[in-house]
């Protein structure tokens, strides 16, 4: 995936346009279907599904989609059982994967592509990301948000907003311009906390976005529940 990054949001007045767009769409419910004439940036359904295009391969012919808003599933845990866990080994992607993956369509499944999910370790943290993983569903991980969502430069600068050396018991969170294109809304159209793929503070905790489109590095514990906004490429 690293080589198909593409940061859509360059100009910062874009993102209150792209905002009002999905709330049109929480309200009215319409949205136009994905097709080869979508671009990066559109709101698009596919499946059942509303998503936003991150980005369009134009020569291949795929989407890379990230859900409009929350599935209308209960607050799901990262993983039922408090351990170290990673991604590869989480029950929230065993069921994007599967339970989730089935709702779809037959035509739908085979339009899925599999994906070369990248799981390194925690840029602040160091937490151990696993190993990588190969997956059709998945979720977005802390370098996709900024890669995709807009970048104010906090995730690679690692600025600590505490004392040094690296607390893990306070909080470390990243506050931008971008918090607005982050946030999402559940099935009520309340905004909602969601996870992100990577590891938080150790490996009993995963990163969120919280309901105000703060970036939680440190995240929550695993075995607590949170929305799910799930991401895939598609070839039409």
């Amino acid at each position: 995936m690293e080589e198909r990054k593409n940061i859509f949001w360059k100009d910062i007045s874009k993102l209150t346009m792209h905002v009002e767009q999905i709330d049109r769409f929480l309200q009215t419910g319409y949205i136009d279907p994905l097709s080869m004439t979508s671009k990066s940036g559109d709101i698009v359904r596919f499946g059942t599904y509303s998503w936003i295009v991150l980005n369009k391969d134009e020569e291949e012919g795929t989407f890379f989609l990230f859900a409009c808003r929350l599935l209308a599933i209960n607050p799901m845990k990262y993983h039922k059982t408090l351990e170290g866990v990673t991604w590869e080994t989480s029950d929230i992607r065993e069921y994007l994967n599967n339970a989730f993956f089935s709702k779809f369509c037959s035509e739908d499944k085979e339009k899925i592509i599999e994906t070369n999910v990248s799981n390194r370790e925690t840029p602040w943290f160091t937490t151990n990301g696993g190993n990588d993983t190969v997956d059709k569903i998945f979720l977005l991980s802390l370098d996709e948000i900024a890669a995709y969502m807009g970048d104010s430069g906090q995730l690679s600068k690692k600025s600590w907003p505490h004392d040094t050396p690296v607390d893990k018991t306070k909080p470390c969170l990243i506050t931008d311009e971008y918090c607005g294109l982050h946030s999402a809304k559940n099935e009520f159209g309340e905004n909602f906390r969601y996870w992100l793929r990577s590891a938080g503070r150790d490996e009993t905790s995963a990163a969120i976005i919280r309901e105000d489109g703060t970036i939680d590095l440190g995240g929550d514990i695993i075995n607590t529940t949170a929305g799910v906004r799930p991401a895939m490429w598609v070839k039409l």
